[in-house]
């Protein structure tokens, strides 16, 4: 018996379009977009910080984006930092805030006169006023990444649970993946500190898309929050006299000196001259009348 036979097709074979057959794409890449926001951010942390001290310089170094497991990215070093949750609704994990230890204990040394070198351990427990501070720059720190991020996409971020370990966080629940800046921050000569934004996948497409994007917003100006309020120490120079040294230690309560005012009074801000002005009167109070500002003239 002959079995042989010949196998013809009676319709087109299945052909699938690109778009099934193409190779899978891998996670998306938001470190672009991230490294640029993380250097915005170090930008003007400096000018939310001023509001903590007083004539201290304040710097801020962005380091490069990562993106891993949220428990080793929270552990990093195992350095002394307190973590606390920020959330969009108040429902979920959309960011870990995380900040050293260290970096509350120097504001609150430089609050009261101190130079902000902090050696040696940190105590176990952040007193009450420390803890206002800490309060006070999660709240900053918050507000700005949302005036950072494209404009009425992310509202006011929502403080959530706080703690000392990362382990006991358990932040970003279902997540396989989260993204991480950090930043460096150093006051005056004392010793940096730093302070670490991790966050979901999507709240990190949204935060790179304000990145890649400048022109979707508009740029973030001394009128808008969290900016506006904060309060910065002028100093307006009335009197620059010399004085020798025999007269200056012989000086006694009942002593007079002679002084004049300069015609043009520098006003100052963190050491540098930002305007002129002379000296005048409004409701029986001392005035300055401003004659030129934020100009080469004064630089």
């Amino acid at each position: 018996m002959d079995q042989s036979f010949v196998i013809a097709a009676e319709r087109i074979a299945a052909q699938h379009c690109a778009e099934l057959v193409m190779p899978r794409r891998g996670e998306p890449d938001f470190g672009a977009g991230l490294t640029r926001l993380a250097r915005r951010m170090a930008q003007v942390l400096p000018d939310l910080l001023s509001g903590f001290v007083d004539d201290v310089r304040i710097t801020a170094k962005a380091g490069e984006p990562r993106c891993g497991d949220a428990a080793a990215l929270l552990q990093g070093d195992d350095a002394d930092v307190s973590h606390v949750v920020l959330s969009v609704g108040g429902g979920g994990d959309d960011f870990v805030l995380s900040i050293d230890r260290r970096a509350v204990f120097e504001l609150l040394d430089r609050a009261f006169g101190g130079d902000g070198r902090i050696a040696g351990d940190l105590p176990a427990a952040i007193p009450l006023s420390g803890q206002s501070i800490l309060t006070r720059l999660e709240r900053g720190i918050a507000d700005l990444l949302a005036a950072l991020a494209p404009v009425g996409a992310l509202p006011a971020l929502r403080i959530g649970r706080r703690e000392g370990d990362a382990a006991m966080l358990r932040a970003f629940p279902g997540e396989d993946r989260v993204h991480q800046f950090a930043l460096s921050v150093q006051g005056g000569d004392a010793d940096p500190w730093r302070l670490t934004v991790t966050m979901r996948p999507a709240m990190a497409e949204l935060l790179a898309e304000a990145g890649a994007d400048k022109a979707k917003r508009s740029a973030i100006g001394p009128h808008d929050e969290p900016f506006a309020d904060i309060p910065l120490r002028l100093q307006a120079t009335l009197i620059d006299m010399r004085l020798p040294l025999s007269r200056l230690s012989g000086l006694k309560p009942g002593d007079m000196i002679p002084v004049s005012v300069a015609r043009s009074v520098p006003l100052a801000l963190g050491g540098k001259i930002i305007a002129h002005g002379t000296v005048g009167e409004i409701d029986d109070r001392v005035a300055l009348q401003i004659t030129s500002a934020f100009s080469h003239s004064v630089s």
